[in-house]
């Protein structure tokens, strides 16, 4: 079976088409729709400097991500990511560009203070059982077959760099079996896909530390009257330890910079220095910002967290 690596991500959208709206699929979209009408209620509270709704809509999209993030399989665990996003995006605006009352910035550090992480682990065992529950009949070449698979997809997806390597190693075998023409293989396509679920996540990651760190910044500036000039001043009380970067091992990049020369007004810079693991001194991508985080046209450039523009 000739690009049967495709499971990891067609097995849900699959089973959907074959059986018509299932109850999950209509909640999913149920979801999508409640989410996104949350986003327009963020937006236009922004706007109109409506602090309350801004609020509940955020902690809406936050609810229905940890909902989804509870038990997911891929479709739900990228619908959670989304949904998060939406909410650091507008948070990071409400706070650089629309002067989020001090207030308002404190509910929401509650909120960040208690996040965790929606792990991709559970998605992923979840889509190798229905993988295996829908294909019982191919027999015990195609069950190692998917134990391999998707023992890579879960070693590539770790933190220790040694799995990464074995995963990347087991996966690369299959695809050279697909160039072979050999059955129970998987398309180049495939490890891109996984790639890109680890990018995503990665992604999500820093951001929602950055997040974390910029509300924390903001209540040391109230309670200060100015910024602090080192991260390791909002150790303990706002932070339980200094940010570390996940591309370089290191601090957050962090300066403070003269408000009245900014454009945005900002009292400091905070980035990540992205893929390329270089320190670029807070040096945003000229167009898109989070070209830093996952694209070769990134490197050279650092993700500003601390810049709502993209």
């Amino acid at each position: 079976m000739r690009g049967a690596g495709l499971i990891l991500l067609a097995v849900v959208i699959a089973s959907t088409l074959a059986n018509g709206q299932t109850d999950e699929a209509i909640h999913r979209q149920q979801v999508r729709d409640e989410a996104r009408a949350n986003v327009n209620v963020m937006h236009d509270a922004l706007m109109a400097h409506e602090w309350d709704s801004f609020v509940i809509a955020a902690r809406g999209n936050l609810k229905l991500a940890s909902e989804l993030g509870s038990d997911p399989d891929l479709l739900d665990w990228l619908t959670a990511i989304a949904a998060r996003t939406t909410v650091h995006r507008n948070v990071i605006e409400g706070v650089v560009a629309n002067g989020m009352p001090e207030g308002v910035c404190e509910d929401l550090w509650q909120d960040y203070r208690d996040m965790s992480v929606i792990p991709v682990d559970r998605a992923i065992e979840k889509e190798k059982r229905r993988a295996l529950a829908r294909y019982e009949d191919r027999g015990r070449e195609f069950r190692k077959f998917i134990d391999v698979l998707f023992g890579a997809y879960q070693d590539i997806l770790s933190d220790d760099e040694e799995r990464q390597q074995s995963g990347r190693q087991a996966a690369a075998d299959l695809v050279a079996r697909a160039k072979r023409g050999e059955p129970n293989s998987i398309s180049e396509f495939d490890l891109v896909a996984i790639d890109n679920v680890r990018r995503t996540r990665d992604q999500n990651c820093t951001v929602q530390l950055g997040v974390r760190t910029v509300l924390a910044l903001e209540l040391y500036q109230s309670a200060h009257g100015e910024y602090p000039d080192s991260l390791d001043k909002l150790t303990p009380e706002l932070l339980p330890e200094v940010p570390i970067d996940p591309y370089n091992g290191k601090p957050f990049g962090y300066r403070l910079i003269d408000a009245e020369n900014d454009p945005l007004g900002r009292g400091y810079i905070l980035y990540v220095v992205g893929i390329d693991g270089e320190d670029n001194g807070g040096e945003r991508h000229p167009d898109l910002n989070i070209e830093a985080l996952g694209s070769n046209s990134g490197r050279g450039f650092d993700y500003v967290i601390s810049d709502p523009r993209d």
